[in-house]
């Protein structure tokens, strides 16, 4: 009776350990979720690191993981590249949205010799593109500063993502 009263403390030891830790894998996967989101890679690598070590068989921790390092085979995080690409002198005036998102791609590969691919995805209508002007003169300034520059003076949200930027208009309540 003994013996089986061991047998018993030993598996439910074992079992709370695994669900602990478990519950350690979900949690700092979670947290590595959010750093990824939040564009901070680094954290998100670490979190999802002691996600794995925590559950090894954390299906969700191990795809992020996996899109992580491919994202850095890939020659890594979009807006580090573009932050690195310095356009040596940005002019326009009253120029169309639509003409300056054309024109900076074509600016950035030429100052990259070719290694910056900068997709833009607009989330607005062609006719909001067309109508809208911007006008902005800027010397030695990194890729990323002048979309910046570009998106707040058209009122326009900005966000990197790993293959793109994303230019839209912010949602209204309704």
């Amino acid at each position: 009776m003994r013996r089986l009263f061991l047998v018993l403390c030993a598996v439910l030891i074992t079992t709370s350990a695994a669900i602990a830790q478990s519950g350690v894998g979900q949690e700092n996967f979670v947290k590595g979720l959010r750093a990824f989101t939040d564009g901070d890679t680094a954290a998100a690598k670490g979190y999802l690191t002691e996600a794995l070590q925590a559950d090894p068989k954390h299906r969700q921790a191990a795809l992020l993981m996996q899109r992580l390092q491919m994202q850095e085979r890939a020659g890594g995080d979009l807006e580090q590249r573009a932050t690195a690409v310095i356009i040596p002198s940005f002019d326009v005036k009253d120029a169309s949205l639509s003409t300056v998102l054309d024109y900076l791609p074509q600016a950035a590969a030429e100052q990259s010799n070719g290694t910056l691919a900068l997709n833009i995805v607009r989330l607005f209508t062609a006719d909001f593109a067309n109508e809208t002007k911007v006008t902005l003169s800027i010397r030695n300034a990194p890729v990323t500063e002048i979309l910046r520059y570009v998106a707040q003076s058209a009122g326009l949200q900005l966000q990197y993502q790993p293959y793109a930027v994303v230019l839209s208009q912010p949602q209204t309540s309704p």
